[in-house]
This record gives structure tokens, C-alpha cells and sequence, in this order.
């Protein structure tokens, strides 16, 4: 007969081995690195302030900063059968008065008058090719005329100052 471990010892024995305890370790390791690159990448704004013409029951809801790209979260509160549309020419523009393109967006068609159902709303989102790293604040236009397009301004973090841009440059026409 061979001498074997009981359970209880031979759970001590393999617990303190340290292969086991090496390898759940590197995997911890790996896992959170891997986590923390990802959270690293992307940083948000929840219901940021703004001011805004030709908007009135559109809201941001929220703003992703990411590598590749910046993305708007849209609110749009209507009542049912009202039509709302965003077109190509959206772009945003950072603190350096530099513009950026419309990449896509999702739950609707750029360009196309989509309408609202019997909810009284939509939430739809635009991807616009990324703002530089630090980005503070920044403005949405639904270009390129002006008239009767949603213009969003001085989207920031509720209680942040916006004053980061010339008047001339807020006001400037494309």
C-alpha cells in the first residue's frame, strides 16, 4: 500500500507550491494590465455643460475621448412623428480652432431626416475623428452654413470654465 495525502494535506501541499502560485499571479498580473490599458484609453464626460443654437430639445448626454476617436452622445426629445437629422459636414473644434470629421454614427443616417416614435425620444451617438489628448473644451457644428443646424459651444465638464476660445474664432463663419 501506498502512503497517500489525505485531501486536506494535499490541498497545503499544492497550495504552497509555488509554480501554482506563480502562475495565478503572472494571470492577475495580465488581467489587470490589460484592464488598466483599456480605461487608460478612454476618458468620459457625463452630462457635460454647454450653450446651444438651433438645439432645443437636443441634449449631449455624454462624451468618450478616446485614441482614435471622440464621440457624442446624443439626446433628442421630440414629440412623436418630428424629424431631426445631423449632416456630413458635423465636425468638432478643439481649443486650437482645428476642425475635425465626422467618422459615423449610430442609430440613424447622417444626412437623413430620421423620425421620432411614440417614446417622444431618440438617443443616438456621432464619432468624429479624435481630439488631441487634454482637450478641455470644444464645440459641435452642423455645418456648413449655420442656418438652422444644431451649433453646440463650450461642451466641457459641469463647472468648468469655457472662456478658452477668441469671441472672433466662436463667432467666426466657415
Amino acid at each position: 500500500a501506498v502512503d497517500r495525502p489525505s485531501d486536506t494535506t494535499r490541498g497545503l501541499i499544492l497550495n504552497t507550491h509555488p509554480l501554482p502560485i506563480m502562475k495565478h499571479f503572472v494571470v492577475f498580473l495580465m488581467v489587470h494590465a490589460m484592464a488598466f490599458r483599456c480605461l487608460a484609453g478612454t476618458r468620459s464626460i457625463e452630462n457635460p455643460s454647454f450653450m446651444s443654437l438651433n438645439a432645443d430639445g437636443v441634449t449631449i448626454t455624454r462624451v468618450e475621448f478616446e485614441k482614435n476617436q471622440t464621440t457624442l452622445y446624443f439626446h433628442i426629445e421630440y414629440p412623436e412623428g418630428h424629424t431631426f437629422q445631423f449632416r456630413p459636414s458635423t465636425y468638432l473644434v478643439d481649443e486650437a480652432g482645428i476642425r475635425h470629421k465626422i467618422k459615423g454614427c449610430a442609430d440613424f443616417n447622417l444626412g437623413e431626416w430620421t423620425k421620432i416614435g411614440k417614446e417622444g425620444f431618440k438617443d443616438v451617438s456621432i464619432s468624429f475623428d479624435a481630439l488631441p489628448e487634454g482637450t478641455r473644451v470644444f464645440d459641435c457644428i452642423e455645418g456648413p452654413d449655420l442656418t438652422m443646424t444644431y451649433q453646440f459651444y463650450g461642451i466641457r465638464e459641469n463647472g468648468q470654465d469655457w472662456d478658452v476660445f477668441p469671441k472672433r474664432e466662436v463667432a467666426d463663419v466657415p
